[in-house]
């Protein structure tokens, strides 16, 4: 069964002794859960998510989620999917060319604004804030090239920040066996308000005791795609070129 913020609401308040709260409100409490499960989560790897943008005829551009990381992949569906391929926008944006599937996409980042190429003619310029029921924030936009000349469905897979918990029921994606060492960092922070910073401490230490254990087992347990190199360091020899080169002539001669 999977955690919940239930869970961590209900660990950490027996441990600091506060069922109810007082000292600690669960506004307080919920929010440094939150914080925790992000930082317990990064080392080990960001979970991989789906979304589909759907582009109208002769658009070309839509938002991607606001917790989006890294896009992964990209792919259009029109009776089978069709990998499309990055390039940059400034080298996508150059003519107002259609076509029934595209064949590259592009990101733009850090933008409240599309600024798609339109059929025939410029850049039109459409505001994502307020019209955009999930704005409030810069996001990232996907694009693709050619022009859509009908309705399509980009589907796109990326890479994403542990989500946020608002509600006791809301999922938290670290495995039960972990649930003591995401509360230990809610627990270090509400000790440290009441300046218990000798037990703040220990509890951090579990804390990152126990984060470091959940990036081993998410490894060892294929639930990242690629290693990640957080708190340690490989040997600098798998970094750097060697020095010394050694010629081997394939067809000598002579003794």
């Amino acid at each position: 069964m999977a955690l919940t913020l239930r869970d961590g609401h209900y660990f950490t308040r027996s441990m600091v002794g506060e069922l109810e709260q007082f000292r600690w409100s669960d506004a307080f409490i919920n929010f440094s859960l939150n914080n925790r499960a992000q930082d317990f989560c990064l080392p080990a790897g960001l979970s991989t998510w789906f979304y589909n943008v759907p582009l109208a005829a002769g658009s070309q551009e839509g938002p991607l989620p606001i917790d989006l990381d890294q896009v992964r992949a990209v792919k259009f569906f029109a009776g089978q999917l069709f990998p499309l391929q990055y390039k940059d926008w400034d080298e996508l944006q150059t003519g107002a060319f259609t076509g029934s599937i595209p064949l590259w996409f592009y990101i733009k980042t850090d933008t409240t604004q599309l600024t798609p190429q339109q059929i025939g003619s410029d850049i039109a310029v459409i505001d994502l804030l307020p019209a955009n029921p999930q704005g409030g924030d810069y996001r990232q936009v996907i694009g693709v090239w050619p022009i859509l000349e009908a309705t399509g469905n980009i589907h796109v897979w990326y890479t994403a920040y542990h989500p946020l918990m608002t509600e006791p029921q809301s999922k938290c994606m670290i495995p039960r066996p972990f649930l003591d060492g995401w509360a230990a960092g809610a627990i270090a922070d509400c000790l440290r308000i009441e300046k218990a910073y000798s037990e703040a401490d220990i509890w951090e230490a579990r804390f990152a005791m126990r984060k470091e254990a959940y990036r081993v087992y998410a490894q060892t347990h294929k639930q990242v795609s690629q290693e990640m190199r957080y708190g340690y360091d490989e040997a600098p020899w798998r970094d750097s070129a060697s020095s010394s080169v050694i010629l081997i002539d394939q067809f000598p001669t002579g003794p």
